[in-house]
């Protein structure tokens, strides 16, 4: 048994752990930045059931992709913060700070590599080039990396731009062409001043939480995925993207949607149930009757029943989404010297008639993002689709990312005050009416619209 570590021992920076990488992970299997941009990187990050802390500035340093064409992600995301890995059913998130070592067992057979954490165990896969990974982690353990924690805001908002538009449109690098699109509807909007600056400024918010969702991958927030939507948006948006009809209610300040998935077996019985406890008993009848005689002398009805869970694969027979607020939309503007809106100036004496003025254009009343997991239904249990069946994650952001895209036009254009069910039931034609002057062709069709 042997033990590698690095001779490293002064406190390695974040700019040290990006040269490691750099170094030590280089291979045409690997990506850097800016190349851990886009579709590639939001893949990975979903089939690892994790998201970024974009507002704590988390970012990629590197991705290591083993897939070789496979459905699912396979391989490692290092962060600034932890190294992700997957592989198969295989996975699991270790926070670099916490890595103390990597333990090599040369056994007669095979060799074990353990990464050794302050909080256990972990066995690296054993791959091709795994001893890159391998060296990697004990540099890191050996350096005594410990990652800095910087804010890193939505919007910066001074005195002479208090919607922080000019900023953000500055900030940001290469947007994809939707949330350029966006931009424009979003300053036209506010020029015209049919948006006051609260309004815009919580939009602003919520189009570069979009714009890193798009190009860095989904975010995390206590836990839960992070949409650039508010939740209430985000309950009557869902639904329509999911794979079978389901029902919505409400949970507190946030929501529950059950969407019951289809199943051929109940739509040829018609007395058939969608029952998921029905749907396992009829498929378990009928593998019976051709394994039975070979197992029925040394094993139960209800054991062969959990050896057929592992034969035929496990299938969700729903899906639960739980909405719930994240943060709120001013919390993520930082900067000094704003001048009040308006709102701000009468709020405090004057609420009725700044509602019966302003109308639906203020900053809307439930100025949070949202946060959301997702639950497949096994038999009688939810099961994280992260390691239940992650290309469902995949598919799902992907669909939600359009959606948000038309969430924040509609919203840019009818304001808070419509309901978010008429809000998502809003005329395209009119849609395309309110957004064909404020953009061109281009911008009108990367918004689906045109």
């Amino acid at each position: 048994m042997s033990e590698v570590t690095g001779e490293t021992t002064k406190r390695a920076s974040t700019a040290d752990l990006h040269k490691l990488a750099r170094t030590m992970l280089a291979s045409p299997d690997t990506s850097f930045p800016p190349g851990t941009r886009g579709p590639v990187v939001r893949r990975a990050l979903a089939e690892c059931g994790y998201g970024l802390s974009h507002f704590l500035g988390e970012h990629v340093v590197a991705l290591v992709d083993k897939s070789e064409g496979g459905e699912a992600f396979n391989g490692f995301v290092v962060t600034d913060r932890s190294i992700l890995c997957r592989f198969g059913d295989e996975r699991w998130v270790v926070a670099l700070a916490t890595i103390t070592g990597v333990e090599r067992d040369e056994g007669f057979l095979s060799t074990t590599v353990r990464v050794k954490t302050k909080r256990g165990d972990f066995e690296l896969p054993t791959v091709t080039d795994g001893e890159r990974i391998e060296r990697f982690l004990a540099a890191v353990a050996s350096s005594r990396y410990v990652p800095s924690v910087r804010e890193a805001p939505a919007v910066v908002i001074t005195e002479a731009d208090p919607a922080g538009l000019s900023q953000l449109v500055e900030s940001l690098r290469t947007p994809s062409r939707a949330v350029a699109a966006l931009l424009g509807v979003l300053w036209g909007r506010l020029d015209a001043r049919a948006l006051t600056t609260d309004a815009a400024l919580d939009l602003a918010v919520r189009v570069q939480t979009l714009h890193r969702s798009l190009t860095f991958g989904r975010g995390l927030h206590d836990g839960a995925f992070v949409s650039a939507l508010r939740p209430d948006d985000l309950a009557a948006l869902l639904p329509e993207l999911l794979p079978a009809r389901g029902h919505t209610r409400a949970d507190g300040p946030g929501f529950v949607i059950e969407a019951r998935l289809a199943s051929d077996e109940a739509d040829g019985d018609e007395g058939g149930s969608n029952d998921p406890v029905s749907l396992a008993e009829r498929l378990q009848d009928k593998v019976l009757a051709g394994v039975v005689d070979q197992v029925v002398d040394r094993i139960t009805k209800r054991a062969l029943g959990e050896d057929l869970a592992t034969l035929l694969g496990e299938e969700a027979t729903a899906l639960r989404v739980k909405i719930a607020p994240g943060p709120a939309t001013d919390s993520l503007a930082q900067g000094s010297g704003r001048t009040a809106s308006y709102w701000d100036r009468i709020r405090g004496g004057l609420p009725a008639i700044a509602q019966q003025f302003l109308g639906g254009n203020h900053r809307s009343d439930i100025g949070t993002l949202s946060t959301y997991v997702v639950h497949g239904q096994y038999g009688r249990s939810w099961k994280d689709l992260a390691s239940t069946d992650p290309t469902v994650l995949t598919q799902l952001d992907a669909d939600l990312l359009s959606a948000e895209v038309r969430g924040l036009l509609v919203r840019m254009i009818v304001g808070w005050k419509p309901t978010a069910k008429d809000a998502a039931a809003i005329d395209e034609f009119e849609l395309l009416d309110k957004v064909s002057p404020l953009v061109g062709d281009k911008e009108l069709a990367a918004l689906g619209l045109g």
